[in-house]
């Protein structure tokens, strides 16, 4: 079973430490878990995967660059949007 939920889109969160951790019952377990949440939901949101926010950081910065002027543009009108990383790659002009 999920962790828990998000809050503003109810997307299951799954603690992946207990497939990177588990014993091979327990990680097709999780596995036919989350393979159920995204059949019902589409996404899932996955903790403790064992990514560093670095890494995490530098994919998200290769998969939106080649869009930088929307994608600054956004994050200029609602700071909390993720999309910030192309400010801090300096992107944008």
């Amino acid at each position: 079973m999920p962790s828990a939920t998000t809050p503003d889109a109810n997307l299951p969160i799954f603690d992946f430490s207990r497939f990177r951790k588990g014993d091979q019952q327990e990680r097709k377990a999780v596995s036919k878990e989350i393979i159920q949440a995204f059949k019902t939901f589409g996404f899932v949101y996955i903790i403790n995967h064992g990514i560093s926010q670095e890494k995490i950081k530098d994919l998200f910065y290769w998969v939106i660059s080649p869009f930088p002027c929307f994608l600054c543009a956004r994050s200029q009108e609602d700071p909390s949007y993720p999309w910030h990383i192309v400010l801090d790659k300096g992107l944008c002009m």
